[in-house]
Formats: structure tokens, C-alpha cells, sequence
């Protein structure tokens, strides 16, 4: 079972797991880094983990990790 998660919400919705994109990560995130449309994840496992945000929907402000 994975125990770490990246978790995403819309900036102009409520704090609510209904809102959220979530990611699953096998290991703890020691360092997450923003650049443009990319989150950059260093793992304790040593790995870089790179996801790219893409908005879903644009009426609700809707965000997706690719």
C-alpha cells in the first residue's frame, strides 16, 4: 500500500478531496519543486519524480497531474 500521496486542488475551489488530483508516490518526498506547468519530486529513495499539470476543466478550474 502506498502512504504518500501529491495532492492538487483548484485554487478557487474548497479544500475538499471531491476538488483534488491526486498522485500516489512509493516513498516519502524529501523536496517538490514548481517550475512552469511541472512538479519536480525528489523521493527518499533517491528518484526524481517529474508530473506535468495540465488544467481538465475549464469552467471549474478543474487541475490533472500527467
Amino acid at each position: 500500500m502506498c502512504a504518500w500521496q501529491i495532492r492538487l486542488y483548484p485554487r478557487d475551489c474548497k479544500l475538499d478531496n471531491t476538488f483534488a488530483s491526486v498522485a500516489r508516490v512509493p516513498y516519502q518526498i524529501l523536496l517538490l519543486n514548481t517550475f512552469v506547468n511541472l512538479i519536480i519530486v525528489l523521493c527518499a529513495d533517491s528518484h526524481i519524480v517529474i508530473y506535468g499539470i495540465q488544467q481538465k476543466n475549464v469552467q471549474h478550474g478543474m487541475l490533472g497531474l500527467i
